[in-house]
């Protein structure tokens, strides 16, 4: 598939590379904020984009198997918005408590207190 393709493609490769693009240059904490490593089971890797008093934090979780894996959200959040998954398919999914991630997807949650 090349470059014309994938344009107009709204869950190609280059659509998930440009909002990704685009929500790391709109957030401080994905570009300056403190990395905090999350405890996780299986093939999970998560962490936790600390950001400056007043602006977002955010959850990154990569589940790196088939099957589909649980994340409970850090502490003090309760709650949050699915800012982007690589699925390109749940933005603005509220999440309470843990996330769901399918089998190989990536999200990145808007954390809330």
């Amino acid at each position: 598939m090349n470059v014309a393709a994938q344009r107009d493609d709204a869950k190609s490769m280059l659509t998930l590379y440009r909002r990704l693009i685009a929500l790391r240059r709109a957030e401080p904490a994905l570009e300056v904020g403190r990395f905090e490593l999350v405890e996780t089971q299986g093939e999970v890797l998560a962490y936790v984009r600390r950001s400056r008093r007043g602006e977002s934090d955010f959850l990154i979780a990569l589940n790196l198997g088939a099957q589909p894996r649980r994340v409970p959200l850090p502490r003090p959040h309760a709650s949050g918005a699915i800012a982007l998954s690589t699925h390109l398919d749940r933005a603005d999914e509220r999440i309470g408590g843990a996330l769901e991630l399918r089998g190989d997807e990536g999200a990145i949650v808007r954390l809330s207190a």
